[in-house]
């Protein structure tokens, strides 16, 4: 499955979550934010994505409508309050939500 992970700045949750996935070998995945990404940019990879993962609810605004039926709706990791690592809260956060879904 190819996955389309976003968060704010693409620089942390977006690529944990890309790392996971791809870690798994079982699917293709791209971290981007919305804040450094035209909306342009975002309509193609939301294009190519299966699935699109979002950090946050609110960022739904930044997908466009023909595509929002590819973003699911239950991943959402919520706001970027975790350290600069990989390691700890945030990765057990997106471990535990990737493995509810069935995604790992």
């Amino acid at each position: 499955m190819k996955f389309l992970c976003m968060c704010r700045c693409g620089n942390k949750r977006s690529v944990f979550t890309r790392y996971v996935l791809q870690g798994s070998g079982k699917h293709e995945a791209i971290a981007c934010g919305y804040k450094y990404n035209t909306p342009d940019t975002i309509a193609m990879l939301c294009k190519w994505a299966d699935r699109i993962l979002l950090a946050e609810p609110e960022m739904k605004e930044h997908i466009l409508a023909k595509y929002q039926t590819k973003i699911d709706e239950y991943f959402f990791i919520g706001p970027d309050n975790y350290p600069e690592n990989i390691e700890g809260e945030l990765k057990d956060t997106i471990i535990d939500k990737l493995g509810t879904l069935k995604y790992l």
